[in-house]
This record gives structure tokens, C-alpha cells and sequence, in this order.
């Protein structure tokens, strides 16, 4: 007998019920997506497993006043981790948003051309933190992590024209400052 996965709406219901295995269902499903994009937005390891912790804590405390009329859990989730990351930035004033992860070059080029590629994620990431607020959330979202316009509209808080012109404004930011800029040294 095959047994089905729960979709989000029933373990919310089953955990804002008492069913503490429901929740942990739910961090098990979303831990490491939502520590991905944390990942992306903080400034190192701790910070983004404290972080990550947080949005679960937070998730949990807050489990009875999710309304999934108003959008899915996975979005409000990224939505009380995005606004911890936000928290978290306005006391650090610039962190890196791409990391690199060694697996990542452990069997690709030359050490040269990995370093290279180190490189131009050091601009990017120097070109990522020049952009004001909402444009960086937006790009992180929509394009490094790869989430459909109309949730990072729904995370965000705005419209999804909003998402679409943040978006495009950012990458004319870095194509700017990328063309502009040398390498560094």
C-alpha cells in the first residue's frame, strides 16, 4: 500500500492542532529551500542557520494566524525569512549574496579558471550589494533562486509588475556596473 504525502494545508491543520510530527513534516519538506535562500542573503554559515531556525521558531509560534486563503505556507515561510534576512541586513552593511560552494568547482577547468569564476562572483557579488533593498530581494528571488514571478510577488508583498520591473532594473544595475568595473587583483 502506497502511502500519499500530506499536502501543506493538512499538516498545518494537523500541527496547529497540537501534532507536533505534522510541523516537523513541514521543516522537513522546507528546511533546506528556505536555508538556500538565506544562505543567499546573509553573510555567513551561523548567520544563516540561526536565521533559518528563526523562520521556524517564528513559523511556529505564529502557525495559528497562517491564512491559506491569502496565499500558500512555502510563501508565507519565504515571507517570514525573507523579513528576517531584512532584519538581519539592516545591521550588517553588506554581505555576500552569490556563495560559492567548493563541490561546485571540484571537477570543473583549471584551477585558473576556477579561480576566475571565484572572481567574477566576488564582482557580482560587489554589484549585488550596491543595489538598494527591494531590487536585490526581488533578483535573489526571482533569479538566482529561481522562484516564479508571482511568488516573489506574493513574498514581497507587491504586485508582480513590481517583481518584473525590480528585476529588470537590477540586472541593468549589474550589467552596468559589470562592464564598468575591472577585475579584481
Amino acid at each position: 500500500m502506497l502511502c500519499e504525502t500530506p499536502d501543506d494545508e493538512s499538516l498545518v491543520a494537523r500541527a496547529t492542532a497540537g501534532d507536533v510530527a505534522a510541523f516537523e513534516s513541514l521543516i522537513r519538506r522546507y528546511e533546506k529551500p528556505v536555508f538556500r535562500m538565506i544562505w543567499q542573503m546573509t553573510t555567513h554559515r551561523q548567520t544563516t542557520e540561526d536565521l533559518a531556525q528563526e523562520t521556524f521558531v517564528k513559523a511556529f509560534r505564529s502557525l495559528d494566524r497562517f491564512d491559506s486563503g491569502r496565499g500558500s505556507f512555502s510563501t508565507w515561510l519565504y515571507t517570514i525569512a525573507r523579513n528576517l534576512c531584512r532584519n538581519a541586513h539592516r545591521k550588517v552593511v553588506q554581505f555576500p549574496v552569490l556563495k560559492l560552494r567548493d563541490e561546485e568547482f571540484s571537477d570543473e577547468g583549471t584551477p585558473g579558471e576556477n579561480a576566475e569564476r571565484r572572481e567574477d562572483f566576488q564582482r557580482l557579488d560587489e554589484a549585488l550589494n550596491q543595489l538598494e533593498e527591494p531590487f536585490r530581494t526581488s533578483f535573489i528571488l526571482a533569479v538566482v533562486e529561481e522562484f516564479p514571478l508571482a511568488e516573489v510577488a506574493a513574498i514581497e508583498g507587491v504586485a508582480v509588475g513590481t517583481v518584473k520591473s525590480r528585476v529588470s532594473r537590477a540586472k541593468e544595475h549589474l550589467r552596468t556596473f559589470l562592464k564598468s568595473s575591472t577585475p579584481i587583483d
